[in-house]
């Protein structure tokens, strides 16, 4: 089950862009992952001819693939398709006028 979280966006571009300076918002969803995790066991026996067993698990983290539509207050949408592990991501946003948007994400 995917945890709706929210994303804010602010554009930034040309003076004369339209959008420069307007935060976009909205819910954000996480689609699928490539995160693994699994378990090991190991069976044997001893130089004293005992058996032996050892277990051990891995896991990895992979990226996570999310979703966002988002609005601003001046009536405009974006839907984004986003990739990435946390603190950094990427993706595009595409605006109701299909203009598409280059997104990289950074922790501050």
């Amino acid at each position: 089950m995917s945890q709706v979280k929210r994303l804010e966006a602010r554009q930034s571009g040309a003076p004369s862009e339209r959008g420069t300076g307007v935060v976009h918002s909205g819910p954000v969803v996480r689609v699928a992952s490539n995160d693994t995790f699994g378990f090991a066991t190991a069976y044997g026996v001893n130089s004293r001819g005992q058996s032996a067993t050892a277990i051990s698990s891995a896991s990895s983290i992979g990226d996570k693939y999310a979703k966002a539509i988002l609005s601003s207050t001046d009536g405009h949408g974006l839907r984004c398709d986003l990739v990435g592990q946390f603190p950094t991501a990427g993706g595009i946003c595409v605006d109701d006028q299909r203009r598409v948007y280059d997104v990289v994400m950074v922790a501050k």
